[in-house]
């Protein structure tokens, strides 16, 4: 602590034992006005400890804090004056409104293991809120509707939280990872859902990443198709990247087929493909389709493509696939790699 005199302190502490951690707790208590990044993974005895106390008021330069742990003590102020706190990632197992945050500053939230009641109650103090990620939230509860006016980035674990109780108007870019969620409800059924939610928050999606292997090739095509602002997408899903969402991809002329107004505006392309059942002939076909469209066809012309292949290829496919790395340009890319199984 001497030696790195005022330097910004990022520590760690997982402990359910204060009589073993109490002392190097203190320590670091000394040095409070020096916390940047904390992660506390404690229990109610140590924050109970009169020492933690002297906290409060001492945190000018904490941006991050994480708050894990059972039994937390009602009325926890001790990071109730934080100036710089931005960024909240917790798991809290009592009522929200007794844990004392300077909520209304943070910018970027994780939520772990809360039943719908205390999340909203959290979510309803969050009104400057950019990010969002949830994991295992919800319950059975009916509860009224909450708008988040600033929400731009929610990754959703639990989707029937989000999709049933939030407005985010400022929502830009979406996350869908796998999650049993998907598989709660059928499909028409979920995207009813995401229709509903996007009608009620009318926010503009420009950037979406789909890690969904619930999802067949048909229902993806389906999901992007209530985004037509997309101008980022990133796929990774062995049932999807084949040759009927490539042949989707495809730009035709303006005089086709509905398929030349799906995502009209996708410039960044990333897909993660897997070898065995990737069609090289129908990739090169929607990539060079989209590098110089025709200007009737209205389709926005391609500026990053990624394409990651995961699995041996043959001879043929590789060929095709270093001939079309070879598009790229100045200001406009074209990157192809290959990863083993497990990589």
């Amino acid at each position: 602590m001497k030696r790195s005199k005022d330097a910004p302190l990022t520590w760690f502490l997982e402990s359910y034992n204060n009589e073993h951690s109490l002392p190097i707790f203190k320590h670091l208590i000394d040095n409070c006005e020096r916390w940047s990044d904390v992660s506390l993974f404690v229990d109610d005895t140590i924050l109970e400890d009169p020492i933690f106390e002297s906290v409060s008021g001492r945190i000018p330069i904490l941006k991050r804090l994480e708050l894990r742990g059972y039994d937390f003590p009602r009325d926890l102020n001790a990071f109730a004056v934080a100036p710089a706190l931005s960024v909240v990632d917790c798991v809290l197992s009592l009522d929200p409104c007794d844990a004392i945050l300077p909520w209304v500053q943070i910018r970027v939230l994780t939520l772990h293991y809360s039943y719908s009641r205390e999340s909203l109650a959290i979510l309803s103090r969050c009104p400057n809120l950019e990010q969002l990620e949830l994991e295992l939230i919800g319950g059975k509860e009916d509860f009224p509707r909450f708008i988040t006016p600033k929400a731009q980035e929610p990754v959703e674990d639990t989707l029937e939280f989000v999709l049933e109780y939030l407005t985010l108007p400022c929502l830009s870019s979406i996350t869908f990872g796998s999650s049993d969620s998907w598989k709660w409800k059928s499909w028409d059924e979920r995207q009813q859902q995401i229709q509903q939610f996007l009608l009620r928050s009318q926010c503009n999606i420009t950037s979406l990443r789909l890690e969904v292997p619930e999802l067949d090739d048909q229902q993806a095509i389906d999901l992007l198709v209530l985004f037509p602002s997309l101008e980022t997408l990133y796929l990774h899903d062995e049932e999807v990247t084949i040759p009927l969402f490539l042949r989707q991809l495809i730009a035709n002329d303006g005089y086709s087929s509905d398929s030349s107004r799906f995502l009209p505006r996708l410039s960044n392309l990333t897909l993660v493909m897997y070898g065995a059942n990737l069609d090289a002939e129908c990739l090169c076909n929607a990539v060079v389709s989209r590098w110089n469209p025709a200007t009737e066809t209205g389709i926005c012309s391609l500026r990053s493509v990624t394409i990651r292949v995961i699995g041996d290829v043959d001879v043929d496919c590789l060929e095709k696939l270093s001939a079309l790395e070879k598009l790229g340009a100045p200001g406009r890319r074209i990157t192809i790699s290959f990863m083993p199984f497990g990589a």
